[in-house]
């Protein structure tokens, strides 16, 4: 059966680049069903909107909208049996919803959402990012995740393929329904509760193609270190909480038990605290998990900086 696709486009307080996004959508060699655009209101200055009038429908989000809220307007705004994300600063691949409908036609009733790989560029998308497939390593084969009996080996394949952006996701309506009351609760790392909500609700095509195309640019979170800083992992912990009770599939709950372990070492260093030996026990656990040297290193350095810092 052809699943029915709608692309749901948010743009949080800002529109510079939401022009563009909407073209990639609605000039796919599949069309979707409908293209919705989700958007706070415009921010000082006159940016070039003149494709916006090709979207299906655009809603004007109140001010003080989350970003997970944006998203539960758009979940009651759209009747697709697939919602693909698009962020208002990246573009799809004119392949993307063809791809995206082909993996869950043979996917089976199982299969909760797609992601795939995307492409980094810079502002103007001329020129690819040095180095990203480097350090952001990314599925290099289609493998479906989340299914019976595999959640260790999956978690251990995740941890080397862990990168992840909200425009990758494609989810099942029914997968979205599940966590509908949270979603006004999610202000931050968006990306990460699409990926334990889909593998809560069933089984995640991981696709190696590059189907989305990412934007690096001045008013983007990836700026400056490249690591979220103390305010970005206090709106994570703000929501994190919320999740058990909505029911982690057993490879879910791994997931998200190192953001967990992992945010309150990181909430400490930046507050030049020592982390407590309960934030601490979880961390080590974490560590152990991953295999990860890095980790071990950078929890050190965590522990050396508070004990300079005499705390």
């Amino acid at each position: 059966m052809r699943p029915t696709v709608s692309v749901v486009i948010t743009a949080f307080q800002r529109e510079k680049y939401l022009r563009e996004s909407v073209f990639s959508a609605v000039r796919q060699t599949d069309l979707p069903e409908e293209v919705v655009v989700v958007k706070t209101a415009a921010p000082p200055g006159d940016p070039d909107l003149s494709l916006l009038d090709t979207a299906t429908r655009v809603i004007e989000a109140p001010d003080d909208a989350t970003p997970g809220g944006m998203y539960r307007l758009a979940l009651e705004a759209t009747r697709g049996d697939v919602i693909c994300f698009l962020d208002d600063d990246d573009c799809f691949a004119p392949g993307k919803i063809e791809a995206v409908r082909r993996a869950f036609r043979v996917g089976g009733s199982n299969l909760a959402g797609v992601r795939n790989g995307c492409a980094a560029v810079d502002e103007g998308m001329t020129a690819e990012i040095p180095g990203w497939a480097e350090t952001h390593p990314q599925a290099v084969e289609r493998r479906l995740v989340g299914g019976p009996g595999r959640t260790r080996s999956d978690y251990a394949w995740l941890v080397r393929h862990s990168t992840i952006n909200n425009s990758t996701y494609s989810l099942r309506r029914s997968a979205l329904e599940r966590v509908r009351d949270a979603l006004p609760g999610v202000l931050n790392f968006t990306d990460h509760f699409l990926l334990l909500a889909a593998l809560s609700a069933g089984s995640l095509w991981m696709l190696p193609e590059n189907l989305t195309v990412y934007r690096f640019h001045g008013g983007a979170h990836h700026v400056g270190s490249g690591r979220a800083n103390a305010e970005d992992l206090r709106l994570w912990m703000s929501w994190a909480g919320s999740l058990p009770s909505i029911g982690l599939s057993p490879l879910a709950s791994l997931l998200w038990r190192d953001s967990v372990a992992t945010n309150p070492v990181a909430l400490a260093r930046q507050g030049g605290r020592r982390p407590t030996a309960r934030e601490w026990a979880a961390y080590a656990r974490f560590v152990a998990r991953r295999r990860q040297l890095y980790l071990a290193r950078d929890g050190l350095r965590v522990m050396l900086g508070s004990r300079e810092a005499g705390t």
